[in-house]
This record gives C-alpha cells, structure tokens and sequence, in this order.
C-alpha cells in the first residue's frame, strides 16, 4: 500500500514502474519469508505451494495487464482498492 506511493513521489518514477516495481520485490521477498516459516516449522506447505500458483499465474497475468491499462484507470482503480482496505481495516 505504501510502497507504490512511495516509488512515484520520492523516486519519481512513473506510475506504471512503480507498480510493476512493487510486484517484482514482492515476489523474492516472499519466497524467503516461505522459506524461513517453512524450516521453522509454522508453514502450511501444501497451502502455501497452491496459493504461491495462484499468485503467479496472477502475477503473470497483471504484468501483461498493466501495459495496456491506462494510466487513470490504474489511478482510479488503485486509489478505490486502497480506499476500501482502508474502510475494511477501520470496521
């Protein structure tokens, strides 16, 4: 939430960077907190495999998306999503 608001204003880079850059530091990030959970012992493999599918193939998908949204619409849409996570999380 915080971070492709933080790549536009203080890296200046454009909108459609920053999201692409948030998705590509998620994904190691991730991987290494699954990894450490995972020795550690408090991780649901199985669960954590199919829902580490789905968010790749999700991934992949909203790459390819995202060059051909245009730029207000991912404005309206990320700003509305952000909006209502902000609405949920006070009630």
């Amino acid at each position: 939430m915080l971070v492709v608001p933080a790549l536009g204003k203080c890296l200046k880079l454009e909108e459609k960077k920053a999201h692409a850059t948030a998705i590509a530091v998620m994904m190691p990030l991730s991987l290494v907190s699954g990894i450490v959970y995972t020795l550690r012992g408090i991780y649901d493999l199985s669960l954590a495999l199919s829902v580490g599918a789905g968010a790749a193939v999700g991934g992949a998908i909203g790459a390819l998306m995202l060059k051909n949204v245009p730029k207000g619409v991912l404005s309206f849409l990320f700003n509305g999503i952000m909006i209502y996570a902000g609405i949920r999380f006070l009630i």
